[in-house]
């Protein structure tokens, strides 16, 4: 369970936030302290009651694993870009139409998966 404490109690801008480490399975985790403005803790208060997380803890890991499987994306997309048009064998438009329409599908399952 999180403890608050304001940094201003007068003004109440910031929280400080911190969480208890929770044995989880073998892997340990450490105690970080984050500090949020009143503003966005209440979006994420509100995100938490609409999305069905049972804690501001588990909303946060999963905003940083999202925020980290974003940024691996990016780097995988720039390492894409710099081969772009780089292959020996040019493709045709068929097959270019035809790898897009596997390529969806496989998407179209993913997320049938993900939001089912």
């Amino acid at each position: 369970m999180p403890t608050e404490q304001s940094d201003n109690p007068g003004l109440g801008t910031e929280r400080l936030i911190n969480y208890n480490v929770i044995q989880c399975n073998t892997m340990a985790m450490e105690i970080v302290t984050i500090k949020f403005e009143e503003d966005v803790l209440k979006r994420v208060d509100k995100s938490i009651t609409e999305h069905n997380f049972n804690s501001r803890t588990e909303f946060i890991r999963e905003a940083v694993r999202d925020k980290l499987a974003e940024l691996s994306k990016e780097d995988l997309i720039k390492e894409f870009i710099k081969y772009r048009g780089k292959a020996k064998k040019k493709t045709t438009y068929e097959e270019n139409r035809k790898t897009r329409e596997i390529v969806s599908k496989e998407l179209m399952e993913e997320l049938d998966k993900r939001f089912s």
